[in-house]
C-alpha cells in the first residue's frame, strides 16, 4: 500500500499543566465503542501495521485494561500489565513506549493498573485547582506525539473516563461496529461520550464508522445497520464504503500468532499447500513426513487482507480531507 501523503511531523509543546489543559492533538485519533467484540482492537492493530509498512511513523496507545493489542501484535512478553503507563500518569511525565514492535510502529502498552491511577486522579482532582485525568494524559501524549505522523487510541466498551479523556486529546473518533442492535447501541454510548467532550475539544471530529464483522452476502443487514448510524449521527455519508467481513477462524489464528491479517497470510498460504504436499493419494499422510505443520483454522484469509487494506486506505482519504477542512 503506497502512502497517501508525506510524512508529517509535529512539535511538542512545552507549555505547563494546568486544569483545562486538554485539546485535540493533530493527526491524533481515537478507535472507540461503547461494546465490547465489535473490532476495536483488530482496527487500530491493523490500520497502524498498515500504515507503518507504508513509511508512516506510527504510535498506538493502549487504554484497555485488558490489553488485548499485545496479543494482536505479539510483544506481550514485554506488557507490564499498565504499570508504566500508570506511572506516567500518575508522575505527569511522557508516556511510555516500546520502540519497535515494526518497523515504525511503537506502542504504548495498556494493562489494568491503569485503572488504580485513574481512581486517585479522580480523587484528586475533584478540587478545580487540579488537573483531570483528560488533562493529565493529553499532556503526557503530547510529549511524544511530535515523533509520531499518526497516532491511534485503542479504548476499553466501559471505563467511560478513559474514553472520554482520549477524546479530549484526539482530532477525530473512528467507530467500528457490529450490525446486531446491542453493538449499535454501543455506539450510542460514543455518541453521548462524543458530545460530552465537544466542548472541552471543539476540534473533535467524527471520521466515520465501520461496519466490522459481517457477512460477506449480508445485504440487507448491512443496510439496515448504515440506515441506524445514519439516524444515529443525522448524517448518511457516516458509514465507510469499505467493510471487514467475518474471519473468526483467520482471528484466532492471527491473535494466536501475535500477527496482524496481511501479516497470516503467507503463513497461510504456506501451510495449507505444506499439508497437501504431504498427502499421499489415498488422503493419508506419507509416512515418511513427520515433521510437524502448523495448523490454522483458515485456508485462505486474502479476502480479509483486502478488506483491513481498503478501509485503512478510505481511513487517510478521510483523515486527509478532514484535516484539510479544520485548516481552512
Amino acid at each position: 500500500m503506497t502512502a497517501p501523503e508525506p510524512r508529517l511531523r509535529r512539535r511538542t509543546s512545552n507549555k505547563k499543566l494546568h486544569r483545562g489543559y486538554a485539546h485535540g492533538l493533530r493527526r491524533v485519533y481515537t478507535i472507540s465503542n461503547g461494546k465490547g467484540g465489535t473490532g476495536k482492537t483488530s482496527l487500530t492493530a491493523n490500520i497502524g501495521a498498515i500504515a507503518a509498512e507504508a513509511g508512516y511513523r506510527i504510535l498506538l496507545v493502549d487504554l484497555d485494561p485488558q490489553a488485548n493489542l499485545a496479543e494482536d501484535l505479539g510483544y506481550g512478553d514485554h506488557a507490564d500489565g499498565g504499570e508504566a503507563l500508570a506511572e506516567a500518569l500518575h508522575k505527569r511525565t511522557a508516556l511510555p513506549v516500546i520502540k519497535n514492535v515494526r518497523k515504525n510502529l511503537d506502542v504504548v502498552p495498556g494493562g489494568m493498573r491503569i485503572t488504580n491511577v485513574v481512581q486517585v486522579i479522580a480523587l484528586n482532582s475533584t478540587t478545580y485547582s487540579e488537573p483531570t485525568l483528560h488533562d493529565i494524559f493529553c499532556y503526557c501524549l503530547e510529549q511524544i506525539a511530535g515523533d509520531y505522523d499518526l497516532i491511534l487510541i485503542d479504548t476499553p466498551p466501559s471505563e467511560g473516563i478513559l474514553v472520554e479523556s482520549a477524546f479530549a486529546s484526539s482530532t477525530g473518533v473512528l467507530i467500528p461496529t457490529k450490525p446486531d442492535a446491542s453493538s449499535v447501541m454501543g455506539v450510542d454510548i460514543t455518541a453521548d461520550r462524543f458530545e460530552a467532550i465537544k466542548p472541552l475539544n471543539p476540534t473533535l471530529t467524527l471520521v466515520g464508522a465501520v461496519l466490522f464483522g459481517t457477512g460477506a452476502r449480508s445485504t440487507k443487514i448491512d443496510a439496515q445497520a448504515r440506515a441506524d448510524l445514519a439516524e444515529i449521527f443525522g448524517r448518511d455519508d457516516v458509514v465507510f464504503e469499505h467493510k471487514i467481513r467475518t474471519a473468526e477462524g483467520a482471528a484466532v489464528d492471527a491473535r494466536r500468532e501475535g500477527k496482524v491479517m496481511h501479516e497470516m497470510s503467507d503463513d497461510v498460504r504456506e501451510s495449507t499447500l505444506a499439508r497437501l504436499k504431504q498427502l499421499g493419494r489415498k488422503g493419508k499422510v506419507e509416512e515418511e513426513a513427520t515433521e510437524p505443520l502448523p495448523h490454522f483454522h483458515a485456508s485462505n484469509i486474502d479476502g480479509v487482507v483486502d478488506d483491513y487494506q481498503q478501509v485503512t486506505f478510505e481511513f487517510f482519504q478521510r483523515v486527509i480531507a478532514l484535516e484539510k477542512y479544520l485548516s481552512e
